[in-house]
């Protein structure tokens, strides 16, 4: 009887040995895996505040602008849709 219990420990031990390995490798997968999705999304997040810091420099700029008559006009042009009296204005609404 105990020639079969010692066959089977070393066949246990062997199993068990298999069945770490196995989970370790499937762990260091799922790290590894989950490690590239937060380096994308830490990628497109640095690449959004780039964007916004962009968008933040134009604000300053607008905002040290003088404020005066030229700005009045432009900001009218801009962002109001006004045209100077007999100026036509066209718009292009066909995409390129």
């Amino acid at each position: 009887m105990r020639k079969t219990e010692q066959a089977h420990t070393p066949f246990s031990a062997r199993a068990a040995l298999t069945a770490a390995l196995i989970l370790g490798l499937l762990l260091v997968g799922v790290i590894w895996m989950r490690q590239n999705e937060l380096r994308a999304k830490n990628d497109a997040l640095e690449a959004q505040l780039v964007a916004a810091k962009e968008v933040q420099a134009q604000l300053k700029e607008e905002l040290a602008a003088p404020f005066d008559e030229e700005y009045v006009k432009r900001v009218a042009r801009r962002k109001l849709g006004y045209c100077m009296p007999g100026e036509i204005i066209y718009f292009n609404d066909l995409d390129e």
